[in-house]
């Protein structure tokens, strides 16, 4: 099963190879887009452009923390 969609900006092709249900790969899309809504800095929505408008670090999500910490260990 081979599938595309525009997400990010940008086309996405999923191609399982073995046998998969179309619930299934919608699955994997969905990551991508829950990726897109928290980081994209082109919406005003995502939880990286609240933090770039000064959201406390103590809303953060546990993800965004520890995604900003390996963030700053690469900065050294």
């Amino acid at each position: 099963m081979k599938q595309t969609k525009i997400i990010m900006g940008m086309p996405i092709t999923i191609e399982i190879v073995n046998k998969t249900s179309q619930a299934e790969l919608n699955k994997i899309f969905n990551y991508f887009k829950s990726v897109d809504n928290r980081y994209s800095t082109y919406k005003t929505t995502s939880e990286i452009a609240k933090i770039n408008h000064g959201l406390a670090k103590s809303k953060w999500s546990s993800e965004m923390k520890t995604v900003m910490k390996l963030c700053e260990q690469t900065k050294t």
